[in-house]
């Protein structure tokens, strides 16, 4: 896996995302390249929790994030 992807906003690239796991926890941290509207900002969250299970599957801690200052 590469060490940023990229997540699309309004077919646009709105930010980049990275999954950080280690034995017992992943998680996943989302940063946007500006404001995001609270419906966008949901979706990512929701989509984010399924990413972050799928990818971390036997950890036992799953956290889904925005990086500081977002």
């Amino acid at each position: 896996m590469l060490d940023r992807e990229t997540f699309l906003v309004d077919d646009f690239v709105g930010g980049l995302w990275k999954v950080k796991e280690t034995r017992k926890a992943a998680r996943l941290v989302i940063e946007p390249f500006g404001p995001l509207p609270e419906s966008d900002r949901g979706a990512l969250l929701g989509e984010g929790e399924r990413l972050v299970h799928f990818v971390g599957d036997g950890a036992e801690a799953f956290e889904v994030r925005f990086a500081q200052g977002v």
